[in-house]
């Protein structure tokens, strides 16, 4: 038996009488079951129990939790670094149930990772889980489109890109479950804004576990496939025209689950107990979402082994020393404080009849203790019956000091010195270190140093100036120092202040503006425009100071605000031109329009016209795809200071990306419908990836006359014509197609389709 079962001034054993009765042949009520343990342990100790029981009777101890989940309805960062946020959503959870040592050894042990949440455009979403010692898996890569945001850096370049080629990935525009789908872009931080509701969420689970009857979706069962998408339309509150991918609707029979994007497999060696912890990240700033739950379930057979007892007769009455009557269970190996562990013991008998015992464990720590402290020289002190006079430190290790448990004494006793010194020093006016009245000459204080020890300076004091003469330069670049009396400029603007008085020990900045700085040569940010005075207060560690004050130091003046768009927001490449908007305040500025000549260019058109109406040549390149075009709008002030006169230029520069769109279709004549992947379906080549046509029709007949097939508005490649779905047999078809964009007119076309399938 372990000493804590004999240490009985700590310990408390505890005897609980398990009874269920039974009728024997001789008609007798008889005891069941008794359970010995001692319930008072320490951290990391292995515990006896011992059980006696009648025939025909087993009995079993279970423990463990294997699945955890976090509740909390969290709003997810859009795109922008939000507070203590930060750019994503962090949650743990903690395992503490299994065997110490425990690990992950296949992605077998891992059943799934579960989320609840909602957001529009998966496209715009990372997430990763970590396990306690820090190996990261991907539950899901960022798309790499629109990876322009404050929140990129936070994204490796290794979790960026969906798996396959592109043309598989077309879902990215799918939601996770019913997104609140508003633009956020005026307060992308601010929950409560009105634009930042909460959707409603849906499960979403991820697994690469083959052994618990999970049901994969369908396709490859990578959740932005186009197979694992349906089509949705909610209520008006809702988006009424997006996609939303398939949830997890039933996560205890396994449906609609999802592989990670890494496999699992990155995740053999973690720890099993410990801090796992689940990542999001909203890559793109133009949307939002919420975060309400999130579950990690691991497999529950990784759990230390249950014990069953074999049931057999006991020797006595109240005698319990039959040797397979005895387990033993383990005590968590560390804590923060002691700690209370719940068991149940459960007895079973040969017909399933069952009676649950629960124990309780209450774990004690060790505890380390520190003695000593800081002393002066010259004194003592006592510890246990000993004198102690100089330096002194040991460890001294406790047995079964504390309810049973180890515990160990840490003892530093430092002993600093008492000075006996002499100085020669300076100082202003008549007040030294705190002291009034001082005059030059010698002079005895007793002062207390840093650890509380009284000694003794001699001073020879030397009385200097009080006023010295400090004199603050400013510039706005940082490295161009001016000591002029005034400062021109454009707010917002930087300003960088420094001294150049030898012998300063601290000082104190006040700019002007209603805010201040001690730092030696501080860099302060004017946001509005105005006149600044700037004042200086520099000081000596002698006590000596002085002030000095720059009288209108800073005039910074107003910039102009450059905003602009154009009337044809996404010109067609058979016709590239459009009207621009100047939209800058004010309006009475000089003008810079930087338009690229081609799509990726660096080369540019410059016009100087408020508004400009540009239109595209074709010998500049590639017309259709994205311009940058930059507005640099700037405002001209005459400042007059004294005698002279200046011209200060305020600028401001705005840009934003215009799109071409290449509206240039193709109409096939022949489509093979033999399953081999190649030319299986039927469409308008250029309409679904160029988009250029919002509104569009199409009939197809047979040849004599009836309809086939027929779609409108068509916005995507499974609203093809499939000869297959529509069970038309090989043969000459006639088609009709209509097109019309609102800006730049119809598009009309006839022809023919030959079906044949033995290509």
């Amino acid at each position: 038996m372990p000493w804590n079962m004999r240490l009985k001034n700590f310990l408390i054993p505890l005897l609980i009488a398990l009874t269920m009765t039974t009728l024997p042949a001789n008609g007798r009520a008889q005891r069941i079951a008794r359970l010995s343990v001692d319930t008072v342990a320490c951290l990391g100790d292995t515990i006896d129990v011992t059980i006696g029981y009648n025939t025909s009777h087993n009995a079993v101890v279970q423990n463990g939790i294997t699945s955890l989940t976090h509740t909390e309805t969290v709003f997810l960062p859009d795109g922008v670094p939000c507070g203590d946020l930060g750019c994503s959503y962090r949650s743990a959870v903690t395992f503490a149930d299994f065997a110490p040592g425990a690990a992950i050894s296949s992605v077998q042990d891992i059943r799934f990772v579960r989320l609840n949440l909602e957001h529009s455009f998966i496209g715009d979403i990372y997430i990763n889980i970590t396990c306690p010692n820090g190996q990261k898996a991907d539950l899901m890569r960022k798309h790499t489109t629109g990876d322009n945001t404050q929140c990129s850096s936070t994204i490796p370049a290794s979790s960026r890109g969906w798996r396959g080629p592109d043309s598989q990935n077309t879902a990215r525009g799918t939601f996770f479950g019913e997104a609140f789908d508003q633009s956020s872009s005026g307060s992308p931080c601010n929950s409560n804004a009105s634009a930042n509701a909460p959707g409603i969420g849906w499960n979403y689970c991820w697994s690469n576990n083959t052994t618990s009857g999970f049901q994969y979706a369908p396709g490859d069962a990578y959740i932005y496939r186009a197979a694992n998408a349906s089509y949705h339309s909610g209520s008006a509150s809702w988006s009424t025209s997006t996609f939303q991918a398939v949830d997890s609707s039933n996560v205890a029979a396994g449906s609609n689950f999802y592989h990670p994007d890494d496999n699992f497999s990155a995740l053999v060696g973690c720890p099993l107990n410990g801090e796992w912890y689940i990542e999001v990240v909203d890559g793109y700033a133009s949307d939002n979402g919420y975060i309400f739950e999130w579950e990690l379930s691991l497999n529950p057979a990784l759990l230390p082994t249950e014990r069953t007892i074999v049931a057999r007769d006991l020797l006595g009455d109240s005698t319990i020393r039959v040797s397979d009557s005895s387990f033993r269970i383990c005590a968590p190996q560390a804590a923060s404080a002691d700690t209370v562990v719940p068991y149940t013991v459960r007895v079973v008998n040969n017909i399933g009849d069952t009676i649950d015992t629960l124990f309780r464990m209450h774990y004690y720590r060790a505890v380390t203790t520190a003695v000593g402290g800081d002393y002066c020289q010259g004194q003592s002190v006592h510890y246990k019956n000993r004198l102690i006079t100089a330096d002194t430190s040991w460890v001294e290790h406790l047995h079964r000091a504390r309810s049973g448990c180890d515990s160990t004494v840490v003892a530093d006793f430092r002993f600093h010195p008492v000075y006996d010194l002499r100085d020669t020093t300076t100082f202003c006016g008549s007040r030294f270190l705190g002291f009034n009245g001082i005059r030059e000459g010698d002079t005895t204080l007793v002062l207390r140093t840093v650890h509380g020890c009284d000694s003794t300076v001699h001073f020879s004091l030397v009385q200097l100036d009080s006023t010295f003469n400090p004199w603050p330069e400013l510039s706005a670049d940082g490295t161009l120092w001016t000591s002029d009396s005034l400062l021109l400029g454009c707010a917002p603007q930087n300003v960088w202040f420094r001294d150049t008085c030898p012998g300063v020990d601290s000082q104190l900045w006040l700019f002007g503006d209603a805010d201040s700085s001690a730092v030696r040569n501080p860099q302060h940010l004017y946001p509005d425009t105005g006149t600044f005075s700037v004042v200086y207060v520099a000081s000596s560690l002698t006590g000596c100071a002085d002030t000095i004050r720059l009288d209108r130091a800073v005039r910074l003046l107003a910039r102009p605000v450059a905003d602009f768009d154009w009337d044809y927001q996404l010109p067609p490449a058979h016709r590239p031109e459009t009207q621009f908007i100047n939209l800058s305040a004010p309006d009475s500025m000089d003008f810079l329009w930087l338009i690229p000549l081609a799509a990726g260019s660096a080369d540019c058109d410059s016009l100087r016209d408020f508004a400009p109406f540009y239109a595209w040549s074709s010998d500049g390149g590639v017309l259709y795809g994205d311009y940058d075009i930059r507005l640099v709008a700037t405002w001209s002030h005459l400042v007059t200071v004294g005698d002279s006169s200046y011209v200060i230029g305020c600028t401001d520069t705005a840009t934003r990306q215009l799109t071409i769109v290449n509206d240039f279709l193709q109409f096939p004549n022949l489509v093979t419908p033999n399953a081999d992947g190649e030319n299986d379906v039927w469409e308008v080549v250029g309409l679904v990836d160029n988009a250029a046509y919002q509104m569009s029709e199409l009939w197809i007949y047979n040849q004599w006359g009836a309809l086939v097939f027929h779609e409108r508005n068509i916005a995507d490649h499974s609203q093809a014509w499939d000869p297959e779905a529509t069970r038309s047999p090989d043969g000459t078809y006639f088609f009709y197609f209509t097109a019309r964009n609102v800006n730049y007119g119809a598009v009309k076309r006839t022809g023919l389709i030959e079906v044949v399938r033995t290509r």
